[in-house]
């Protein structure tokens, strides 16, 4: 289930990407978006798959803590994808309605010149990723420690991993809502044009 779901996020950012292009009338297919994220989707499959073969190397499985801290860090690894996509998806959708709106407006609003981003999609998607990698990697690095230093049960390791998932819910929630109302706000302005 969460390789559909990275799968349906990374096609809506194509798409949304391709129709950010097209208003903006460029010819962009953006090719290397969909080969870094066609990558991307690949390793994901192939660490769901057979990650414990190639993990077990440099975990010892048959403590099974540490297969259920591989298991937990993976499915926390789906999440913070997840967060990140809606994110990017999020700043672009913003990023559309901000050219939709100075096409409907070009008095009001000064409009930039075409091609250039605005800054919150600029570095918005960029510190985005940046952020939820590092604390990704900083919440795996604190867990595994943890482990080997204290040792753990397999319920504490479990409701380490819950507080994970309800962090990135949180922001995913955040999120979702803010595509919402970038959503009605285009609505109303699309609404508004045709009348």
């Amino acid at each position: 289930m969460g390789l559909f779901w990275v799968f349906a996020e990374m096609l809506i950012l194509i798409f949304i990407r391709q129709g950010i292009a097209f208003v903006e009338e460029k010819k962009e297919r953006y090719l290397g978006l969909t080969i870094f994220l066609s990558v991307i989707f690949i390793l994901l499959f192939l660490v769901s798959f057979q990650g414990e073969r190639f993990f077990s190397g440099y975990l010892d499985f048959t403590r099974k803590i540490n297969l259920y801290f591989y298991r937990y860090a993976l499915w926390n690894l789906f999440c913070t994808l997840w967060v990140v996509l809606e994110g990017s998806i999020m700043f672009y959708s913003l990023h559309a309605y901000m050219i939709l709106k100075n096409s409907m407006h070009p008095g009001r609003i000064p409009s930039e010149p075409s091609g250039i981003m605005n800054p919150w999609t600029r570095y918005g998607v960029p510190l985005l990723v940046v952020w939820s990698a590092a604390f990704f990697l900083f919440y795996e690095y604190r867990v595994f420690s943890i482990l080997n230093h204290f040792g753990l049960e397999k319920t504490n390791l479990k409701n380490i991993y819950l507080f994970y998932i309800k962090i990135c819910g949180m922001f995913w929630f955040l999120i979702e809502g803010a595509v919402a109302v970038i959503g009605l706000k285009t609505y109303y302005l699309l609404k508004k044009r045709s009348t």
